[in-house]
């Protein structure tokens, strides 16, 4: 009997938005419980499991933007918790004129799935990202024998995802995912 040797890798910002958008409210990024939802969408506690987001800096020229950094640290030792048992890495946020924008997080997705895939640590890759820049980097994924799900959200799948992955899990009904995850 063979083990399913299984990666999830999880852009942050969009993991994010896209469950706050099924719930209707904001999660606490600081309670929900990431390990129990990824088990029940992957249907098994995956070997590793890698949380791609962008990083706050602290700003000592505006200290009210130091609460959003405070809260992000949380967050980080949350993830990272024996409970959650994800692998962090970071991006980062550039600040611009209209607020901020995430950079780097892409290229470690792609470096994870990529490194996953030509070392061979990996059969099968869970992919939480709407993002279609990713669809090269799937082809070649698959051409190296692993297969790619996509994980999708109602309001944010890509269909040039849904076309280049090997299948995908439809997260459609919130709680039936999510509700156990929520912590009150």
């Amino acid at each position: 009997m063979s083990t399913r040797r299984v990666l999830v890798v999880i852009d942050g910002s969009n993991l994010y938005f896209s469950l706050r958008q099924m719930v209707g409210r904001t999660i606490s990024l600081t309670t929900f419980d990431y390990a129990a939802f990824v088990a029940r969408v992957v249907g098994c506690e995956p070997q590793l499991k890698v949380y791609c987001v962008g990083e706050i800096l602290l700003n000592a020229k505006n200290p009210a933007e130091n609460k959003s950094y405070d809260a992000q640290r949380r967050f980080f030792a949350h993830i990272q918790s024996p409970s959650q048992n994800f692998e962090l890495k970071l991006g980062y946020l550039l600040k611009t004129k209209t607020g901020f924008q995430e950079k780097g997080v892409d290229t470690l997705i792609t470096m994870e799935l990529l490194i996953g895939a030509y070392e061979n640590t990996y059969d099968e890759v869970y992919l939480f990202s709407a993002d279609s820049d990713f669809v090269p980097v799937i082809k070649k994924v698959r051409a190296l024998g692993k297969a790619v799900v996509y994980v999708c959200f109602p309001e944010s799948r890509s269909q040039a995802l849904l076309f280049s992955c090997s299948r995908y899990v439809f997260v459609k009904h919130a709680w039936l995912f999510i509700g156990a995850c929520l912590k009150k």
